[in-house]
């Protein structure tokens, strides 16, 4: 295996006075105040991101670490929201307006139940027939738009096994 190569200060101030003349020339004159600023500016070099260093650093916790900083995580995690209650149905979209794999295993099911297509469903729910955002979210996972997630949310409570 290859050594990593080394990536310091020396190697940026080489890059930046062949490379980028004019920003090694900002450096030399106080109008970037490091080597590593520079670099970041042009693109030669990148600024860790907080996600990066978190990944870095879990590589090198043991596994006592780890388990104490997922219990640390759960504990920062908002509580579950209860599903269906007397106030309305169970919600059929996450907060990306992509239907949950429970609301798609139950729309599929209906739909197999009553010799439906997607076309079909979205007649039903009074929506334009050759709208295909209802099978491209059973299908491919995409959004739905606010109008689709209001009238499927009724139509699945409708029809919804008792």
């Amino acid at each position: 295996m290859a050594a990593k190569k080394k990536r310091d200060k020396e190697y940026y101030r080489q890059r930046l006075e062949i490379e980028f003349p004019a920003a090694y020339a900002d450096f030399l004159a106080g109008k970037i105040s490091s080597v590593m600023k520079a670099a970041q500016i042009v693109g030669i070099a990148h600024t860790p991101t907080c996600l990066s260093i978190m990944q870095r650093e879990w590589k090198k916790a043991d596994p006592k670490e780890r388990v104490a900083f997922v219990a640390w995580i759960r504990s920062l995690a908002p509580a579950p929201k209860p599903s269906a209650t007397a106030s309305g149905p169970a919600p059929i979209v996450d907060a990306d307006r992509k239907l949950l794999p429970s609301a798609k295993a139950e729309i599929k099911r209906i739909m197999d139940i009553r010799s439906l297509t997607s076309g079909d469903v979205v007649a039903e729910l009074r929506l334009d027939k050759l709208d295909g955002s209802l099978g491209m979210a059973l299908h491919r996972n995409t959004r739905i738009s606010p109008d689709m997630i209001r009238e499927l949310t009724d139509w699945v409570a409708r029809h919804r096994a008792p």
